[in-house]
């Protein structure tokens, strides 16, 4: 069953136990002698496949701690950038009535006025409330920020089928 040649090598299963083993066969010259080394596949690899778990049990930890970084990250730039959009409307919009500020209606209306197909479409109202530190005083600042959030919505919706308009209130 082994080879009969000068020198031979292999992988053979031993028809007796029925075991894997590496093989290395030679023939001694001047004698009639050959040596046969058979170790066991299983028993030779062993340390092998410990180092190859190992690495792969590293390579699988660096891996997973590599996505719960991004995944933190992510979630931290997602939350960074909402808040960014919550201080850009907290510049930008008036708490009280949801309109436009000051800053706001500036910027914009600079923008607007730069762009040439404008020049005859703009206009600026100014609107004042009358007496209105009467109704502060009178009926107290939550009567009058009520009166405040009417007017705005009533000015937003006149305004609203206007393609630029914008509403700008100052208290």
């Amino acid at each position: 069953m082994y080879p009969t040649s000068d020198h031979a090598s292999g992988i053979y299963v031993d028809p007796i136990d029925n075991v894997t083993r590496i093989v290395s066969y030679r023939h001694i010259d001047d004698y009639p002698l050959g040596v046969l080394v058979g170790l066991s596949q299983a028993e030779e690899f062993t340390d092998f496949n410990h180092t190859r778990r190992v690495y792969l049990l590293m390579a699988t930890f660096i891996s997973l701690a590599m996505l719960g970084f991004f995944a933190v990250a992510t979630g931290l730039i997602g939350k960074l950038i909402g808040r960014e959009c919550e201080m850009r409307h907290l510049v930008e919009y008036d708490l009280l009535t949801g309109l436009r500020n000051r800053y706001s209606t500036l910027q914009m209306l600079r923008h607007d006025v730069a762009k040439q197909e404008n020049v005859d479409h703009l206009a600026l109202l100014f609107i004042d409330l009358d007496n209105f530190k009467t109704v502060n005083d009178t009926l107290g600042h939550n009567a009058g920020d009520i009166v405040l959030q009417m007017t705005a919505s009533r000015l937003a919706e006149t305004v609203s089928d206007q393609r630029h308009a914008v509403a700008y209130w100052r208290r």
